[in-house]
């Protein structure tokens, strides 16, 4: 199925179907200012303007496995199939930038900071890299480990929090693991729950939250606070959107 609907998250009604000419959409981010609609099909980015319900533009690119925007909405960073990076001006619809060899296997995920200065990218063999875009300059490197089994989980999400101080990765081990880029270790306990692999994980814009989907088929909602260790708030297999709008639709 080649369509994608939007949805009033307050009253829960379809407000639109957009149909893609170029199959099924893996991912679907909105732009921050709400303007438009990015989605990725395997060879081609699409814009799309939210009120019009219309293509905007299209971008050919090589078969890829994940996108991010960053807050300022000036830069589309592209995780392909194989172990390159692309940058891409969102306003020109242009490339501007390509990492090859960013990684030394395939590509499982990526995210822009919100400054838009850094980058971090994951591999399904169990690494996530950060990195500063424009120079290349790599600011960590590091390999997941399950302590207990001593594994290299694969990797499917890795996201900054918006100051770009930290990561929290989604691994197939079913674990969470928030890390410091500047010490490159990790940051208090795994978070510890889902009953199979977490394919993904984001946190709230307050830093206080994550919001995790696992292929058990649930969302969750951690609390960074100990006391509260998490929520569990409904069941889907892939939530690329902010968990404020979430709690918002839940409220």
């Amino acid at each position: 199925d080649s369509s994608i609907a939007l949805w009033n998250s307050t009253t829960g009604d379809q407000i639109r179907t957009l149909i893609s000419s170029n199959g099924y959409a893996k991912r679907i981010l909105f732009t921050h200012d709400d303007k438009f609609l990015v989605t990725l099909s395997d060879n081609t980015i699409g814009i799309w303007d939210v009120d019009q319900g219309s293509l905007f533009k299209e971008i050919q690119v090589p078969t890829s496995n994940d996108i991010s925007i960053d807050k300022k909405d000036q830069w589309i960073a592209l995780a392909t199939a194989c172990t390159s990076i692309e940058v891409y001006d969102l306003d020109k619809c242009v490339r501007v930038k390509t990492i090859h060899n960013a990684h030394t296997e395939c590509l499982s995920s990526i995210d822009i900071s919100s400054d838009g200065k850094k980058i971090v990218s994951s591999t399904f063999w169990g690494e996530f890299i950060v990195r500063d875009w424009q120079s290349g300059e790599i600011l960590l490197h590091k390999k997941v480990c399950n302590l207990r089994t001593s594994q290299q989980p694969r990797v499917y999400s890795v996201k900054f929090n918006v100051e770009g101080n930290q990561v929290v990765t989604a691994s197939s081990d079913n674990i969470i693991r928030i890390w410091s880029i500047k010490t490159g270790e990790q940051i208090g306990e795994s978070l510890v729950g889902h009953i199979a692999s977490v394919y993904s994980a984001s946190f709230s814009d307050d830093g206080r939250c994550i919001i995790s989907s696992s292929a058990d088929k649930t969302a969750r909602i951690w609390d960074l606070n100990p006391q509260f260790p998490y929520k569990v708030i409904g069941r889907a297999r892939y939530i690329p959107f902010e968990l404020d709008n979430i709690k918002s639709s839940l409220s």
